[in-house]
């Protein structure tokens, strides 16, 4: 009977291994199932989010400098002419103007629709400008004045909506739509596996705060991976070791990198928050018995 007894307290202690064996490589699956769509969560809310980059490029100082960008190549411009650039640029290159033919410029090409910058205006008041200044001047007003006035209006014009443009954008549109096929075909998949880990552990263990325990596991290495990549990158600040020009884009990267690697703390919070919720869980399935 002893022998008997001995044995089956053998086979239990084997299975008893198997199971937190296998409980365990589940928890690990578990932990990067929960990592992969943290992951994929944070580069949708954070890197393919419009609002983002809209709020960034205000914090980065984005339209200050490229006012500052437009009235230089302007005036380089105008230079050459002998025309007092401060008479010619009145009422064109204000912030106020340039902020919002840029910020309306760049809300259209993430919608993809079409620019709505008025043109004919911006030419129109470097014309009235120009001639306002001959006409002032005493200047005769021939011909070759006429069409000078038209031409460089027109060159002036296009070099400000040039400089308005924000290629970025292109790309982003392009990255987003294939990141949101990529969305649609994982997030289910993972939401599955996570569901399937879960219930299995639940059923393999007696004492259900032992399967909430490794459950607890699996947080714990999400969060511990969501805070310490992001904290690191953002503490050495390697992720300002790009090279990119002008001055004004690199800083609208940098702040919008920065923003991206945040979330993913906020994410790890989350984990954190539902770690916490397990622990107590555990503590009172244990408690009961």
């Amino acid at each position: 009977m002893d022998n008997v007894q001995l044995e089956k307290k053998i086979k239990h202690k084997k299975r008893q291994r198997l199971r937190n064996g296998l409980s365990l490589t589940l928890a690990f699956i578990l932990s990067m199932l929960m990592l992969c769509i943290s992951v994929l969560f944070g580069v949708y809310v954070g890197v393919f989010n419009e609002d983002v980059i809209l709020t960034q490029l205000n914090k980065s100082g984005y339209y200050e400098k490229v006012r500052d960008t437009i009235e230089d190549n302007l005036v380089s411009d105008l230079l050459p002419t002998g025309l007092p650039w401060q008479k010619i640029l009145t009422n064109v290159v204000t912030l106020e103007r340039v902020y919002i033919d840029a910020k309306q410029n760049i809300e259209a090409a993430l919608h993809e629709n079409v620019s709505t910058i008025n043109e004919s205006e911006i030419e129109a008041t470097l014309k009235i400008n120009m001639e306002e200044y001959i006409a002032n001047n005493k200047v005769e007003k021939t011909k070759e004045v006429n069409e000078g006035i038209s031409e460089l209006s027109t060159t002036l014009t296009k070099e400000y909506i040039r400089l308005l443009q924000f290629p970025f954008v292109k790309y982003f549109i392009k990255y987003k739509g294939i990141y949101e096929k990529l969305i649609k075909l994982f997030v289910p998949i993972i939401l599955l596996l996570i569901a399937v880990i879960i219930i299995t552990l639940i059923k393999m263990q007696y004492y259900k705060h032992r399967a909430l325990r490794y459950i607890a596991y699996s947080c714990t290495a999400a969060a511990i991976m969501l805070f310490l990549i992001p904290a690191y990158l953002l503490l050495s600040g390697i992720y300002q070791n790009i090279h990119i020009a002008p001055l004004y884009f690199y800083n609208f990267i940098v702040s919008y990198l920065r923003w991206d690697i945040i979330i993913f703390l906020y994410i790890g919070a989350f984990w954190l928050a539902v770690l916490s919720g397990l622990l107590i869980s555990i503590f009172y399935l244990k408690k009961r018995g």
